[in-house]
């Protein structure tokens, strides 16, 4: 609820209300000003608010709304401004931030809360460059991160490594037993696969 800085709470099935999360505006613990973005981390239990106008992300106690701690640097080269979406990517454990006004995607670990990097190459139109993106998602099965990338008026799809082990296991889940057994098949031994290695170097 952007405008009257709180998250509100209404029931899946009915939509009725539930509750009010949130402890007015400000910039205090459990406070807001311009929430704009929220995730939930299942395994966690935890509710992620992007707080736009606080540059942060609070994670909050999906059940009590109680304040846990505050994702990102207040201050020098990875600090946020203006923070637009939140996405929680459980498969490869990562949360990923649009950091809007410095036109870039931060990659977080998503348990332990840790800067693993930025993604993008700055402000601009050309490929992986940004002009305030804003919503994202993930697509396992490709491995691909999906970004609004909103005043370029265009959707930016990018490989990662990060998410290349969870495609690769999908993959492997999704093939043909026969078509295993068929390719298992090319080397009959493990000592015949590790001889023709060894021969492709002589």
């Amino acid at each position: 609820d952007y405008e009257n800085n709180r998250v509100q709470v209404f029931d899946g099935c009915t939509g009725a209300f539930v509750k009010v999360i949130g402890d007015g505006v400000g910039s205090g613990p459990g406070q807001f000003s311009q929430p704009i973005d929220v995730c939930i981390d299942h395994d966690q239990d935890f509710l992620l608010v992007a707080d736009y106008s606080n540059n942060r992300v609070q994670v909050l106690n999906k059940d009590t709304g109680e304040f846990v701690r505050s994702v990102g640097s207040s201050e020098g080269v990875n600090a946020f401004n203006g923070p637009r979406a939140v996405y929680v990517n459980s498969p490869s454990d990562l949360l990923f931030i649009s950091d809007r006004e410095n036109h870039r995607i931060q990659l977080f670990n998503k348990t332990t809360f840790m800067l693993i990097r930025h993604i993008g190459f700055g402000f601009g139109i050309g490929p992986g460059m940004f002009n305030r993106p804003m919503e994202l998602c993930v697509d396992n099965e490709e491995g691909v991160l999906i970004v609004v990338d909103g005043h370029n008026h265009r959707v930016q799809i990018m490989e990662l490594p990060e998410l290349r082990k969870e495609k690769l296991r999908l993959k492997h889940s999704r093939q043909d037993p026969n078509e295993l057994v068929k390719n298992s098949a090319v080397f009959p031994s493990a000592t015949a696969a590790h001889a023709l290695a060894e021969a492709k170097f002589v």
